[in-house]
């Protein structure tokens, strides 16, 4: 069995515009740390998980993944930490709010678009199905986790 975990909240995903209303910045290979509500949802996480024993911890080297599991693991399991976990690079678009560009078209698998900067949605997926046929094959049935 195979458990995902997202990080917890940055500054970034809690970013608001303007006007007040949220407008998440795009942090994809940015090193952002979790924030105090990031610190909170990692720390409530480990009391679901308490009880629950893993064969192998994955986790993407990126400090708010790092932190998430540092705040919500304390189990025995051998932690590997895998770069094909890491979020999507996203270019010239790193920072930028998802009103600043058409981020609807930079997410969508049915369009070819390709943009000047960054990782393509394509490239994404071979990296990550990549990552789960490994994990697969060494899981060997047990219990895996990434964060």
């Amino acid at each position: 069995m195979l458990y995902f975990i997202r990080h917890g909240n940055t500054d970034w995903t809690e970013n608001k515009n303007a006007s007040g209303q949220k407008d998440p910045k795009c942090q994809g290979r940015c090193d952002i740390s979790l924030n105090a509500t990031g610190i909170a949802q990692a720390k409530a996480l480990k009391e679901k998980l308490k009880g629950i024993k893993f064969d192998k911890v994955y986790c993407s080297p990126l400090t708010r993944c790092r932190q998430t599991l540092e705040y919500s693991y304390s189990g025995d399991a051998p932690i590997i930490f895998d770069d094909r976990l890491t979020e999507r690079d996203f270019g010239k678009f790193e920072g930028l709010t998802r009103s600043e560009f058409d981020f609807s078209s930079w997410w969508n698998s049915k369009k070819e678009m390709q943009f000047e900067t960054g990782e393509s949605i394509f490239d994404v997926q071979k990296r990550v199905f990549a990552f789960l046929d490994e994990a697969n094959r060494a899981g060997g049935g047990g219990r895996l986790i990434t964060f």
